[in-house]
């Protein structure tokens, strides 16, 4: 338990490699256990092995059936090699099993919601917002995103989120000297051959003709070789924080003095 316990807080930190090392070696100690083969999956999906993930999952939430975070987990990791109606139905037993969770209720019906299923949309959502409004729940953001809640609500919703992880801080504040450049910096682990990149590339080849701004991409996804990711990185300047913990990348925004 101590291993899958470390590997909890690895995971939580954003380290996916030491989360990974720390449930093989509670594999080792107790092999097929379900956490530990939670928690590989966990770290496999954060390092986008998604198939590996889908696998490692199917077998805790088979030795696991009542446990609705590892439903959860594989429902994130089928999501993303293309079982839509699988994922939905690991969301919905996640759901069933803790049906007083608004967290798992902002996954599901953010999934209902891009599966055209319609059911309990109205419950589901009201559940959501007043776990955001009252702070009794840190839903995910991006489900957030969905519902049709105000500016006040989304920005509670991701303070709470931030809350998560408290020991990152707030960035230092930088004084700017009159004409310099507004640092403009943008994160995702979608800078290459991926909608993100796609939506965003001549966005930023715009941009770079504004001497008024110095725009930076701080991308979470490696390099991948695509033309889309070549561009982006001509248009401004790329971190390539692929791999790295959350304080590391929080350490990489503050030291680049971001604006916004």
């Amino acid at each position: 338990m101590a291993w899958i316990v470390l590997a909890e807080a690895e995971l939580d930190a954003g380290d996916a490699a030491a989360g990974e090392a720390a449930a093989r070696r509670a594999l080792q100690l107790r092999p097929a256990h379900p956490e530990a083969l939670a928690r590989l999956g966990r770290a496999q999906w954060l390092q986008r092995r998604f198939a590996e993930a889908a696998e490692s999952l199917r077998f805790a939430a088979a030795r696991a059936p009542q446990h609705p975070g590892i439903a959860v987990w594989l429902a994130h990791a089928l999501e993303d090699i293309g079982e839509a109606e699988d994922a939905a139905a690991h969301y919905t037993r996640a759901y069933e099993l803790a049906p007083d969770s608004a967290q798992i209720a902002s996954y599901l019906i953010a999934w209902r919601r891009r599966l055209c299923d319609w059911r309990d949309l109205d419950r589901l959502s009201l559940q959501v917002r007043e776990a955001v409004g009252n702070g009794s729940a840190s839903v995910e953001p991006f489900a957030f995103l969905s519902e049709e809640a105000s500016a006040a609500e989304q920005l509670q919703c991701a303070r709470l989120r931030a809350s998560m992880y408290p020991n990152v801080g707030p960035p230092p504040v930088r004084t700017r000297m009159a004409g310099e450049p507004i640092r403009v910096g943008l994160l995702s682990n979608g800078f290459g051959a991926h909608p993100t990149g796609l939506l965003l590339v001549a966005l930023m080849e715009a941009l770079a003709a504004h001497t008024e701004l110095d725009c930076h991409l701080f991308a979470l996804n490696a390099d991948d070789g695509s033309t889309i990711r070549a561009r982006l990185a001509s248009a401004a300047r790329l971190h390539d924080l692929h791999g790295q913990a959350h304080s590391g990348v929080a350490r990489r925004i503050h030291q680049t003095g971001i604006d916004v």
